[in-house]
Protein backbone atom coordinates (compact mmCIF):
# COMPACT_ATOMS: atom_id res chain seq x y z
CA UNK A 1 0.00 0.00 0.00
CA UNK A 2 2.71 2.48 1.01
CA UNK A 3 4.92 1.48 -1.92
CA UNK A 4 2.16 2.25 -4.42
CA UNK A 5 1.53 5.61 -2.73
CA UNK A 6 5.25 6.36 -2.87
CA UNK A 7 5.40 5.67 -6.61
CA UNK A 8 2.27 7.71 -7.29
CA UNK A 9 3.72 10.67 -5.40
CA UNK A 10 7.07 10.28 -7.13
CA UNK A 11 5.42 10.11 -10.54
CA UNK A 12 3.27 13.10 -9.71
CA UNK A 13 6.36 15.15 -8.97
CA UNK A 14 8.75 14.01 -11.68
CA UNK A 15 7.07 12.49 -14.71
CA UNK A 16 4.51 15.13 -15.73
CA UNK A 17 7.16 17.86 -15.62
CA UNK A 18 9.49 15.85 -17.85
CA UNK A 19 6.72 14.97 -20.31
CA UNK A 20 5.44 18.54 -20.50
CA UNK A 21 8.95 19.97 -20.81
CA UNK A 22 9.80 17.62 -23.68
CA UNK A 23 6.49 18.26 -25.42
CA UNK A 24 6.83 22.02 -25.04
CA UNK A 25 10.37 21.92 -26.40
CA UNK A 26 9.31 19.84 -29.42
CA UNK A 27 6.34 22.08 -30.18
CA UNK A 28 8.47 25.24 -29.87
CA UNK A 29 11.09 23.82 -32.26
CA UNK A 30 8.47 22.77 -34.78
CA UNK A 31 6.43 25.96 -34.58
CA UNK A 32 9.54 28.08 -35.13
CA UNK A 33 10.34 26.10 -38.29
CA UNK A 34 6.89 26.45 -39.91
CA UNK A 35 7.08 28.44 -43.14
CA UNK A 36 3.69 29.74 -44.28
CA UNK A 37 4.91 30.68 -47.77
CA UNK A 38 4.52 27.15 -49.07
CA UNK A 39 1.48 24.94 -48.61
CA UNK A 40 3.59 21.83 -49.06
CA UNK A 41 6.09 22.71 -46.34
CA UNK A 42 3.27 23.79 -44.02
CA UNK A 43 1.52 20.45 -44.51
CA UNK A 44 4.77 18.64 -43.75
CA UNK A 45 5.36 20.70 -40.59
CA UNK A 46 1.80 20.04 -39.43
CA UNK A 47 2.42 16.33 -39.94
CA UNK A 48 5.58 16.49 -37.82
CA UNK A 49 3.68 18.41 -35.14
CA UNK A 50 0.95 15.77 -35.16
CA UNK A 51 3.55 13.03 -34.69
CA UNK A 52 5.11 14.93 -31.76
CA UNK A 53 1.72 15.43 -30.10
CA UNK A 54 0.80 11.80 -30.71
CA UNK A 55 4.06 10.63 -29.12
CA UNK A 56 3.42 12.85 -26.11
CA UNK A 57 -0.11 11.48 -25.66
CA UNK A 58 1.21 7.93 -25.97
CA UNK A 59 3.90 8.64 -23.35
CA UNK A 60 1.29 9.98 -20.94
CA UNK A 61 -0.78 6.82 -21.51
CA UNK A 62 2.22 4.61 -20.77
CA UNK A 63 2.94 6.57 -17.60
CA UNK A 64 -0.66 6.16 -16.44
CA UNK A 65 -0.43 2.41 -17.04
CA UNK A 66 2.79 2.19 -15.02
CA UNK A 67 1.19 4.10 -12.15
CA UNK A 68 -1.92 1.91 -12.23
CA UNK A 69 0.17 -1.27 -12.19
CA UNK A 70 2.29 -0.12 -9.23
Amino acid sequence: MYIKLFFVCLAGLLIPYEVLAAATENIEEISSSIDLTSVESTASDVGVTAVAVSATVKAVGIIKNVINQA
